[in-house]
């Protein structure tokens, strides 16, 4: 029998600044908080940071916050839960001609400040493939390494043998020369899914 067709969207998240991406698949019915999560696992982070989703559109910006975060006024930004991929992609690829293309920007860790350009495409895919990683290019930084100029200089020392950053890296679980798949990044995605995330026992 073959497997049932689901309404999906693909999801492409480029991280600014590095050669790092991801697609993902997800229900058409998931919202942008669903997406945050799928970005944090597909991309090994931990969810320790705060984050955010700006729509940007020719009448302006609009900011997606999770409302269960610390200090979000919900009078200053939009419920995240509450816009689904369908209705984020139906916003994005839908607009007059002639006016300013919408973008996505996903923002996590507001210190290191990690960009992330998201596209999205709507898609009927069996219902296997949903919440996967179908394409992954490069090995994406380690929580709290200083931002794009911070990581690139961590992986400068590393290469100088600094013992300093190699055991940091150790213990961050982190190994800036893995090879990269689909397979390892829907794997790293399961381990974030049952809360395997985090530095390195003691």
């Amino acid at each position: 029998m073959p497997p049932v067709s689901r309404s999906a969207v693909q999801a492409t998240v480029t991280l600014e600044g590095l050669e790092v991406s991801r697609t993902l698949v997800l229900p058409a019915a998931a919202h942008l908080g669903d997406l945050h999560h799928a970005i944090q696992g597909s991309f090994g982070w931990w969810n320790a940071h705060l984050h955010q989703f700006i729509f940007t559109q020719a009448s302006g910006a609009h900011t997606y916050e999770d409302p269960q975060m610390p200090d979000c006024d919900l009078t200053l930004v939009h419920d995240e839960r509450l816009m689904t991929l369908a209705l984020t992609e139906h916003r994005l690829n839908v607009f007059w001609p002639g006016s300013s293309v919408p973008t996505l920007t996903y923002v996590y860790d507001y210190g290191d400040c990690w960009n992330c350009a998201v596209t999205l495409k709507p898609m009927t895919v069996a219902g296997t493939l949903l919440k996967t990683c179908t394409a992954a290019h490069g090995v994406a930084p380690c929580e709290d390494s200083g931002g794009v100029h911070g990581y690139q200089l961590h992986l400068e020392q590393a290469a100088q043998g600094d013992p300093e950053t190699l055991a940091w890296f150790k213990f961050m679980r982190h190994d800036p020369h893995a090879a990269v798949s689909p397979k390892s990044v829907n794997a790293q995605w399961k381990r974030y899914l049952k809360g395997e995330v985090g530095p390195h026992p003691a």
